[in-house]
C-alpha cells in the first residue's frame, strides 16, 4: 500500500543510583537528541524535570496544569524560527 508515514520518535528511559541523577541524565538525554522535520514538546519535557516540585518528587495528577498550565504553548524551536526566516527571504 501507499500510506503516508507519520514519524516516529523513540523513547528514552534512563537510570541511576537516585532519583536527582535519573532526572540528569534524562535531561542531558533529551538536549542531546536531534530530531529534525517534527516539532517535538522536549523543551516542555526539560522544564517539567527541572522543577523543583518534580525534582522532590512532589508530583500528582494535575502537576502539569498546576505547575504549568499557564505556560503550555510551546515556543518555537530555533530549527523552526530559521525555516520560517528562510521561507519569508524566498517569498
Amino acid at each position: 500500500t501507499n500510506r503516508p508515514t507519520k514519524p516516529m520518535l523513540p523513547a528514552i528511559a534512563t537510570e541511576a543510583p537516585t532519583r536527582a541523577e535519573a532526572i540528569d541524565r534524562m535531561i542531558y538525554a533529551l538536549e542531546s537528541l536531534e530530531v529534525a522535520g517534527v516539532r517535538t514538546n522536549r523543551a516542555f519535557l526539560i522544564r517539567v524535570l527541572a522543577a523543583e516540585a518534580f525534582r522532590a518528587g512532589r508530583t500528582h495528577t494535575h502537576f502539569i496544569e498546576e505547575h504549568f498550565g499557564d505556560r503550555l504553548e510551546m515556543p518555537p524551536t530555533a530549527e523552526e524560527s530559521a525555516e520560517a526566516a528562510c521561507f519569508a527571504v524566498v517569498h
